[in-house]
């Protein structure tokens, strides 16, 4: 966890290396290859949701690449978390480290506080790594910001789409008797 001067040098990095148009360097894939057109669909949603709540056309693309640089500045939040894990570990253990973020968050959000998770971060985490000097075995996988959630802000006025249950989970059994 970060705060004061160790975050502010932390965005600092991170905005030189946006600045300077270093290539993303990200060392998993967020995102499926190709990407199916359903997923793409609804990640095109989200977006356009997060733009219009904030007023930010479809063509600006300066406020639009301004917006997400926010990513790498931890959204203005007085925490910022890296989140590693050892590079030696399975595809599976993204799956105990997701759950693990998860508590983080809902125990964030439990104690007052309002968090999100930024996997942007990992564009940038051979930056990340260097900077904060990260053992070799450690690869950046995500951050958090922490605060205290603005509720009146354009950003937290929304909701992205959902996807329905049905279109996702599947009951079985539950019309037995118990």
């Amino acid at each position: 966890m970060l705060t004061g001067s160790a975050l502010r040098g932390l965005i600092d990095a991170l905005q030189d290396a946006v600045r300077a148009g270093i290539p993303h360097a990200a060392e998993y894939s967020y995102f499926p290859s190709p990407m199916p057109e359903m997923l793409k669909a609804r990640q095109r949603a989200a977006g356009y949701a997060l733009y219009t709540a904030l007023g930010i056309g479809r063509r600006d693309i300066d406020a639009r690449r301004a917006q997400f640089a926010r990513n790498y500045a931890f959204f203005g939040a007085p925490v910022g978390v890296v989140v590693t894990i050892r590079r030696d570990m399975g595809k599976g253990c993204f799956m105990d480290l997701g759950m693990s973020l998860m508590a983080f968050l809902l125990s964030a959000e439990d104690q007052g506080f309002g968090a999100t998770g930024i996997g942007a971060l990992a564009n940038y985490g051979p930056c990340v790594h260097d900077h904060l000097n990260l053992p070799e075995e450690e690869m950046v996988v995500c951050g958090i910001a922490v605060g205290v959630a603005d509720a009146s802000a354009p950003e937290n006025q929304f909701r992205t789409a959902r996807a329905e249950l049905q279109d996702y989970a599947s009951f079985r059994g539950f019309d037995e008797p118990a």
